[in-house]
């Protein structure tokens, strides 16, 4: 076995210029995207709550007189904080728990205390024959889908 020294080159190259850019290119672009995806959620902060366009006061609870076992309530809108204008035939309610299960059992009916054909401060949805389940729900609003408006419910027994 012959002993051989391995003898570099004294010119000063480490790699090709064309390897040594490709590699700087490829670093500046990992670099970029991971200052992106640090930077972006402080820059436009996602909205995981949706933005409530109106108030929603929910009234006395009271037991359905016609399926016992079952309750009856009412929430008011107190405040408009919206200045767009929602139709009420245009409007949509549900009722879910906090896993994401729907309450179908209790109707829903919306009473426009002004016949103005809008939301507006003082009208109700009124939510008939809920079981004890319906405890801490979300009762949400929707407009053509979206949510505009959501309270939790509370049932007293």
């Amino acid at each position: 076995m012959k002993n051989e020294i391995r003898r570099y080159r004294n010119d000063g190259e480490a790699v090709s210029p064309v390897i040594g850019t490709v590699l700087m290119v490829a670093i500046t672009v990992v670099l970029g995207a991971v200052l992106y995806v640090v930077i972006s959620p402080m820059i436009n902060p996602s909205e995981d709550k949706p933005q409530e366009n109106f108030l929603l006061d929910q009234g006395a609870v009271s037991g359905n007189l016609t399926v016992p076992g079952t309750y009856d309530t009412f929430f008011t809108v107190m405040v408009v904080k919206s200045v767009q204008k929602y139709p009420d035939p245009d409007l949509s309610f549900v009722i879910m728990t906090d896993t994401g299960s729907l309450l179908t059992d209790a109707t829903i009916d919306y009473d426009d205390a002004n016949d103005n054909g809008y939301v507006s401060e003082g009208d109700s949805i009124l939510v008939r024959g809920m079981t004890l389940d319906y405890q801490g729900a979300t009762l949400k609003v929707l407009y053509h889908g979206s949510l505009i408006c959501y309270t939790s419910v509370f049932v007293q027994a």
